[in-house]
């Protein structure tokens, strides 16, 4: 089995502004994707998470992984065991 890479919403937000800047602009990355100048502006900085075009551009899809931690043990106090 091979190990998943996986990238944050920072990360992601990071790859959007590198294509804004390949695009020259985010209205130009706005009109190759065919969305609007907001969308295109509210992936990139916003603490929401980017979605839909923008997660497809990046050949990306969103993946929500639960884990579960386990509860650490309390040390009993002194004279209890």
């Amino acid at each position: 089995m091979s190990a998943l890479a996986y990238l944050s919403a920072e990360d992601v937000r990071s790859l959007i502004l590198r294509r804004v800047q390949v695009a020259g602009s985010f209205s130009a990355l706005a009109r190759e994707l065919g969305v609007s100048v907001q969308f295109v502006h509210r992936g990139a900085t916003t603490r929401k998470p980017p979605s839909g075009k923008l997660l497809g551009m990046l050949g990306l899809r969103k993946a929500v992984i639960e884990i579960y931690l386990p509860v650490q043990a309390t040390a009993p106090a002194a004279g209890e065991q």
